[in-house]
């Protein structure tokens, strides 16, 4: 099995180590076959090989589903009955997304803070194949090319552009949206 390693403070347990204690050294995660790490303030989300997904470190938002208001510096299991596709994790929330390759389809569910409705995906969001989660708002890339956001908004973050053409990659910040079109043009918002 292949290890991860993470290093730095961790007086959440956001490093995945089982302890609290800080590591200037690379320290190995307790969960193998990792294939995508986020992490933002002090939790850290990940994907293991095959989809499954774990959590550690700070659950004040509720980032670790269901797991209580505490910190945990053991990667604990996510949604353990759903295999998953795609990852992204904001400053309090994360998306992730489901692929049933019989059906073709794709499901997203976002959990955690859900003051701004970040968390609320619309129904219109649909066949969506990468997420990015920000600050406080969501976007979708969906399989056609064009993106939907939604959350927070004062800074204008979930206003599409109508002027976006196909898109191929996005990205949320905390207060702005990005996109990169498929002919090579990068659009921030």
């Amino acid at each position: 099995s292949e290890l991860s390693y993470c290093w730095g403070s961790n007086f959440n347990g956001q490093l995945g180590n089982g302890s609290t204690a800080e590591s200037s050294a690379p320290s190995p995660i307790l969960a193998d076959n990792l294939r995508r790490i986020e992490s933002k303030g002090f939790t850290t989300i990940a994907m293991q090989e095959g989809g499954a997904l774990f959590g550690w470190g700070d659950n004040t938002n509720g980032l670790i589903a269901g797991r209580g208001f505490s910190f945990y510096p053991t990667p604990a299991p996510l949604f353990a009955d759903r295999v998953f596709s795609d990852l992204s994790v904001g400053l309090a929330h994360a998306c992730a997304t489901t692929y049933d390759p019989e059906a073709d389809t794709s499901r997203l569910f976002c959990w955690g803070d859900n003051f701004w409705g970040q968390c609320t995906v619309p129904a219109t969001v649909t066949t969506v194949i990468q997420i990015a989660a920000g600050g406080g708002h969501s976007m979708a890339l969906r399989l056609d090319g064009s993106v939907k956001a939604w959350g927070y908004n004062e800074l204008g973050q979930t206003n599409v552009p109508a002027t976006l053409g196909a898109v191929v990659q996005i990205a949320a910040g905390g207060h702005h949206s990005v996109a990169l079109q498929a002919n090579g043009i990068i659009k921030c918002w």
